[in-house]
């Protein structure tokens, strides 16, 4: 089996390998009337994306200075900057054997998938997600749960996604959009089967089993 978290990260790299990188350098720059714009630290975070450093080689005073720059970047550039930093656990999903590199360096990775994850829930609803606007984080990781699912089924095409117990939109994770009406060619359905490991400590390792179910009507 596999834990929630690794499934989490191989849907990340497969939308990394997948996505367009033309504006991956791309940076808001800053105006006569709205200096704050542009980036503090942007020769950094250029070093970041092209891979040519690593953020456990930043000194803590650099990256805390860096965090305030994460609500500047595009939802691109996020996912690059965690997939290039795959081995920190994505938040909400448990820890695994990758040590500690700090306190400072933890607050920026936390920062990095609050935002990361709000996006991508933002961008897989779209319009079909008003009223669930605290809910875009927990979205987004179901997202790309389903970007990785998507990768070991046969069968191609929106999945059923449930977003409350009473409330369904159906998702394509090739297209990472979703829409509200049922597709005329049917769709995948999960029964999540995935449970807390009994044996870790912490209780927050979790085994992911999720079995898809092909559907056929509305």
């Amino acid at each position: 089996g596999v834990y929630k978290h690794q499934v989490l990260k191989a849907g990340l790299r497969c939308l990394d390998e997948t996505w367009p990188t033309a504006d991956l350098f791309e940076f808001p720059q800053p105006g006569l009337m709205d200096v704050g714009r542009g980036l503090m630290r942007e020769k950094l975070f250029r070093k970041m994306l092209s891979g040519s450093i690593r953020l456990q080689s930043i000194p803590a005073n650099d990256v805390a200075a860096a965090q305030k720059d994460l609500q500047k970047l595009s939802l691109r550039q996020l996912l690059r900057l965690r997939v290039q930093h795959i081995d920190f656990t994505p938040s909400g999903c448990g820890s695994d054997t990758v040590a500690s590199v700090g306190n400072t360096h933890e607050a920026f990775m936390t920062m990095l998938d609050g935002r990361l994850f709000r996006l991508l829930g933002q961008r897989a609803g779209g319009g079909n997600i008003a009223g669930l606007e605290d809910e875009q984080h927990r979205l987004g990781v179901e997202a790309v749960l389903f970007v990785a699912a998507s990768t070991s089924v046969t069968s191609s095409g929106p999945w059923c996604w449930w977003l409350t117990e009473d409330r369904r939109i159906y998702f394509d994770p090739e297209r990472f959009e979703s829409r509200p009406d049922f597709p005329e060619d049917g769709v995948l359905e999960v029964v999540d089967h995935s449970k807390s490991d009994a044996h870790e400590p912490t209780g927050r390792l979790v085994w992911f089993h999720w079995r898809g179910l092909a559907g056929g009507a509305g």
